[in-house]
């Protein structure tokens, strides 16, 4: 059955991550994933970047692995925010889950049973770990491009809101 698998991985990320006080990871019937019996709605900002990141995958790892249809690749932007990268820190979950777990993760799966998937990154600060997988660093200093990921966000004139 699909929804056990993704359940199964779902849990399998979690712990792998050392998700604080993990209890009752499930992804229901709809694809929402709970866990400690709550929907992830209820969790915290930075749990809810976990969860919402362990859920993605879950879904894209098991739709790989049994060649179920699927976008060609999957992208994540900012898997660090609310755990102490940019946006508001979650100091719980910040301090027990460490963003190498899931870049060891990631690089793993994609070297096994993921080797056919695609996964794009959009991280700010990317751990020395992947530090060989990094295609293009942004310098966040317009007079040392490459500055920005959008150009008209880049070059824009501060008067004109176009």
């Amino acid at each position: 059955m699909v929804i056990g698998r993704i359940n199964g991985r779902y849990s399998e990320l979690l712990r792998q991550w050392h998700y604080p006080k993990l209890s009752q990871p499930m992804i229901d019937t709809n694809l929402v994933p709970h866990v400690r019996g709550d929907s992830y709605r209820e969790a915290s900002s930075g749990a809810r970047t976990l969860l919402t990141l362990a859920w993605q995958l879950a879904v894209f790892e098991v739709a790989v692995e049994t060649s179920a249809a699927r976008p060609g690749f999957l992208m994540i932007d900012s898997p660090q925010k609310n755990l102490g990268h940019g946006g508001t820190r979650d100091a719980v979950i910040a301090d027990a889950i460490a963003i190498d777990d899931f870049y060891r993760h990631l690089t793993s799966w994609l070297a096994e049973q993921g080797a056919d998937a695609q996964v794009i990154i959009v991280d700010n600060s990317p751990p020395m770990l992947v530090e060989e997988n990094v295609v293009v660093k942004y310098s966040r200093n317009e007079h040392r491009p490459p500055y920005g990921l959008i150009d008209d966000e880049t070059t824009a004139d501060e008067g004109n809101p176009e």
